[in-house]
């Protein structure tokens, strides 16, 4: 959730022209959370975010916002140094990559059972790790979540998804609403990428790695197709 504040507040600052320093004290609240938090997954969805950015708006301000982030970390280093170090240390050192190998292995075998068609949305998953000696019921993959339950048919309509939307932000990256969806929605395909296996589910903290992402863009589509109506009318 702080992740996805996060792309939001970076992509204003990159977009906007007001609030230069409201948005920057706000990355900068945000990106503390994040490190206080320990966890690491945001960070992957934020570089990627910052990517995007850059690659759709490849102008001086897509680089203040990349120096914005890396100042706001340093900073929020600065400000609580041991207590931020050791969470640093301890995600990075002590967690490792948290068995993710071994459960996206335990995912793949079972894929494996139903490649096509998956096993079906209501089917559960149990993935056992003996290095663990625990079983899981999340593949900490939200493609392989698909693919799973989906199969190889869901895992192309879900790609076939991602694929719709980036073809339109494509088309309309000079629009700046639509690069502020570009940048959640690439935060959430990264982040998802670590976490995550409800990608249909009831309101949860899933939402804003995708819904909430995908409405943003619905919206900006909707604003564009109303305004160019407006425009052919005027015409």
């Amino acid at each position: 959730v702080y992740g996805m504040f996060t792309a939001i507040a970076l992509s204003c600052l990159t977009l906007g022209k007001r609030n230069k320093i409201l948005w920057s004290a706000c990355s900068l609240s945000l990106i503390i959370f994040l490190i206080l938090s320990g966890s690491r997954t945001p960070f992957v969805g934020i570089i990627i975010c910052l990517a995007t950015l850059l690659i759709l708006r490849p102008t001086p301000k897509a680089v203040l916002a990349i120096a914005s982030a890396i100042t706001c970390i340093a900073l929020a280093i600065s400000l609580k140094p041991t207590l931020i170090a050791s969470s640093v240390i301890s995600a990075i050192s002590d967690r490792g990559l948290s068995l993710r190998p071994e459960i996206w292995q335990q995912a793949w075998t079972q894929i494996q059972a139903a490649p096509w068609f998956g096993h079906g949305f209501d089917s559960p998953m149990v993935f056992w790790v003996d290095s663990a000696g625990q079983a899981f019921a999340d593949p900490h993959n939200l493609l392989l979540a698909v693919w799973f339950s989906g199969g190889i048919v869901g895992l192309v309509l879900w790609l076939l998804l991602y694929a719709t939307c980036a073809y339109f932000i494509w088309k309309n990256r000079n629009n700046s609403l639509v690069v502020l969806a570009a940048a959640t929605i690439a935060f959430g395909f990264a982040a998802g990428m670590t976490e995550g296996k409800s990608f249909l589910s009831r309101p949860k903290e899933h939402w804003f790695l995708l819904w909430i992402p995908f409405s943003i863009l619905a919206y900006a589509i909707q604003k564009n197709s109303v305004k160019s109506a407006s425009l052919k009318e005027q015409s």
